[in-house]
């Protein structure tokens, strides 16, 4: 076991390291899914809508007849990628926001302070549907929503521990030896805001996940025939009716495993922080 491995062992514990294998094991079989997926995830078939399962399709199929276990495997391609896109945007901004407003102070704090306040007001997800109801449904558009409406969340945690950080008299002492406010703020106050930063980024994770997986359960997200986990929640909702609520069970109970897996990790990171 590597140095790194036994700090992170130490750093998230044991349950951390379990939500961790977890998202790792999906991870791969996201990336894998062309050599995992035994067969074409689009591949209709309504002679055998609604089989159950057997040695040709181990998870059975769906209305259309398509093989339910490659339709899962492909589908944590758009699953996970989706919330890696707006975690990874709505913190690039979020963090250059709070730093920024920590370091300047004055009114530029001020205002930037008052701009979060005003978007706190207004919820996330119905800024998400607002913007891809005007501009177009899609992946895209449903990421960019959602990772702006993060923005403020991070923007106001990361600035107050900002404006601790540079209460320090390492700041200081840096500050009087002339060093620029951008090579402080990236060589020495970012290093050492990752922590908070990583812990947050693994929260924001599930938290976009769940929502990702709602706009595309309402044909906002990714578009059908797409093989996405949000995507099958929603075309395998009639066919619960009908006696078959196979498909929405996979899919939603895979969602569930990744989120609880990113809230429990986050929640280690968090607690090893404090």
């Amino acid at each position: 076991m590597t140095t790194a491995t036994v700090s992170l062992t130490r750093s998230t514990g044991r349950s951390g390291v379990v939500a961790l294998s977890v998202v790792a094991v999906l991870a791969v079989i996201g990336v894998l899914a062309p050599w995992l997926a035994p067969d074409d995830p689009d591949a209709i078939s309504l002679m055998d809508a609604h089989q159950g399962s057997s040695a040709e399709h181990l998870l059975g199929t769906d209305a259309s007849g398509r093989d339910l276990a490659s339709r899962l495997i492909w589908g944590a391609r758009s699953s996970l990628t989706g919330p890696l896109l707006v975690v990874l945007l709505a913190t690039v901004l979020g963090v250059a926001v709070a730093v920024v407003s920590a370091w300047r102070g004055g009114w530029f704090d001020a205002a930037v302070s008052r701009v979060v306040d005003v978007l706190f007001a207004f919820p996330g997800v119905l800024l998400a549907i607002l913007v891809v109801a005007l501009f177009g449904a899609g992946l895209g558009m449903a990421v960019t929503a959602l990772a702006i409406s993060y923005v403020p969340y991070i923007a106001r945690l990361v600035r107050g521990a900002a404006l601790r950080e540079r209460a320090q008299p390492y700041i200081t002492a840096l500050t009087i030896q002339g060093v620029s406010g951008f090579s402080i703020c990236v060589r020495h106050l970012l290093p050492n805001l990752m922590p908070l930063i990583l812990a947050q980024a693994t929260l924001t994770f599930g938290y976009a996940m769940v929502d990702l997986a709602a706009l595309s359960f309402l044909g906002l997200g990714v578009q059908p025939p797409t093989a996405d986990w949000g995507v099958m929640v929603s075309t395998g909702q009639p066919s619960i009716i009908e006696g078959f609520p196979q498909e929405c069970l996979y899919a939603g109970a895979l969602i569930v495993v990744v989120v609880a897996a990113f809230n429990l990790l986050g929640d280690r990171l968090e607690e090893r922080i404090r």
